[in-house]
């Protein structure tokens, strides 16, 4: 029996490291895209990202006000076009309106979440913050639909405590990740949490909190002592949150395309448009995102708008430029659950029951003049979430390759700089191949080193399992030798006393 356990162990410990999941970093704008999710719960629709993962478990964070009491979460990503879905346990929860703090994570299995394989956006350490003037990205669900990935610049600070930014977010975006490139590499530094003004405004902007409050919040909730100041309002007195419900408003999507005189004119019928308070996003047939709706939607031309219902289905298609006044009409003819709908600024979700059985009363379903800095405080963290240390590692260790000193600007001859110009060109496209293969022979030879190392578990496992065949197969014969010369002795025996006898 301790023969088996010891072979079982170490069976496990060689496996272990071949079968483990691993997901890649996010690297690039696209790649924050591919990290961040819709978070669905009962009632409500938010953002959130794929934030780092811990043995088999991964964590995904978004806002306190997008999950409240919920317990599990729908998590909608899309790869390539396609919606995939997958759920998770919402297993921790802090929120402070003095710190300010408006957190969630939500658990899901590696194993399912590798069947998507999104790539993990690391969020900074425990002093992680939007730098002011940087050059920011994002990407989140705006109405409850789609995510989209957009670009913007931090422009100052509120109270020293709210991070305030531009383009502003549009409901359905809480929980998104405001990212920057810190040394060289892609973290989360903030969180968006609100809407600064009123949507459609063009003095309006977004608000987020820096991710080091996260730390913060998550240490205060196993009782560790954490020191923040709580003089002054830390959240802007026009702010709301940017949570939407789940009957979102319709929306339009124009399908344009670069050197295309006809989508510049078409540009008109978006001002139009947006003039009456509709929605349009404008996407290009060009970059990977448009020509995935391109394909979806079966568009052949451009311009082509499309009249989108509370379902994110085509309603209405319109092709060319002038088209306005068909649009809005398609627009208006779509029929919205205003019962259904929650305003912005409000706090959405349930107690776990669905709309229709939630009483008007919960306190987590409050009216449109609630107000959401009057929450009680929440400090829910029941787990240890070991992410956190490996971000902070990840963090505190950034950019640790030193870069190399620049060397005195000199002023070249134009004869110079063309023959500088063609040779840096083809030295980098000859680079780049280089490197690619080098990236491609990489590849093959770690997955032939998982191949080898899976046949050699096997192998050693047969080994083990023959040499158990082989000890069973001695100890048979030992026995039947054993048996055989016992009866050849009895056998002796009788004969000798039978001799006797006979000689008697």
């Amino acid at each position: 029996m301790r023969f088996k356990i010891i072979v079982v162990a170490i069976i496990l410990n060689f496996a272990a490291p071949i079968f483990a999941v691993e997901f890649r970093r996010a690297e690039t704008l696209e790649d924050a895209r591919a990290a961040v999710c819709r978070v669905c719960v009962s009632g409500a629709r938010g953002s959130g990202w794929f934030a780092g993962y811990e043995n088999d478990v991964c964590y995904i964070v978004t806002n306190f006000h997008v999950v409240t009491s919920n317990k599990t979460a729908r998590l909608d990503f899309w790869t390539n076009g396609k919606l995939e879905s997958v759920n998770g346990s919402i297993v921790e929860r802090a929120y402070d309106a003095n710190m300010p703090a408006d957190f969630a994570c939500v658990s899901v299995s590696a194993a399912d979440l590798k069947k998507i394989d999104p790539p993990f956006l690391p969020i900074g350490g425990e002093d992680a913050k939007p730098s002011v003037g940087a050059i920011v990205v994002s990407a989140g669900a705006p109405d409850g639909r789609f995510v989209q990935a957009w670009k913007g610049m931090v422009l100052e600070y509120f109270n020293g405590k709210t991070a305030i930014f531009s383009p502003p977010p549009v409901p359905g975006q809480s929980g998104s990740p405001i990212c920057e490139y810190v040394d060289g590499e892609l973290f989360a530094t903030g969180i968006l949490t609100w809407l600064i003004g009123e949507r459609g405004r063009d003095e309006s902007k977004g608000g987020a909190i820096p991710i080091g409050n996260l730390y913060k919040a998550f240490k205060r909730s196993t009782g560790v002592e954490v020191d923040f100041e709580e003089n002054g309002d830390p959240i802007p007195p026009n702010a709301s949150e940017c949570s939407e419900s789940v009957a979102s408003a319709p929306c339009v999507v124009m399908l344009s395309q670069e050197n295309c005189p006809p989508c510049k004119d078409a540009m008109k019928d978006v001002a139009e448009l947006r003039e009456k308070k509709i929605p349009v996003y404008v996407y290009d047939v060009g970059s990977e995102y448009g020509a995935q709706l391109a394909q979806r939607f079966k568009a052949d031309r451009t311009p082509t708008f499309f009249v989108l219902d509370t379902k994110y289905a085509p309603v209405g298609r319109f092709v060319g430029a002038g088209v306005a006044p068909q649009v809005a009409d398609a627009y208006d003819a779509i029929t919205v659950d205003d019962s259904c709908l929650i305003q912005s600024g409000t706090p959405t979700g349930s107690t776990g029951k669905s709309e229709d059985e939630a009483p008007a009363s919960s306190p987590d379903v409050p009216s449109s003049s609630y107000d959401f800095r009057s929450r009680p405080s929440v400090y829910d963290v029941t787990s240890n979430v070991g992410f956190l240390e490996d971000s902070n590692d990840r963090w505190r260790n950034r950019g640790q390759k030193d870069e190399p000193k620049a060397a005195p600007e000199k002023k070249p001859k134009l004869g110079e700089r063309l023959t500088d110009s063609v040779v840096d060109s083809i030295v980098g496209r000859i680079a780049n191949a280089i490197e690619k293969k080098g990236a491609e022979m990489k590849e093959s030879a770690l997955n032939a080193w998982q191949a080898a190392k899976t046949a050699i578990l096997f192998a050693f496992v047969a080994l083990v399992a023959l040499g158990v065949l082989l000890a069973q197969a001695c100890a048979a014969f030992v026995k039947w030798s054993w048996r055989k010369l016992a009866a050849l002795v009895g056998e002796f025996r009788e004969f000798q006393s039978q001799k006797e006898k006979n000689e008697e």
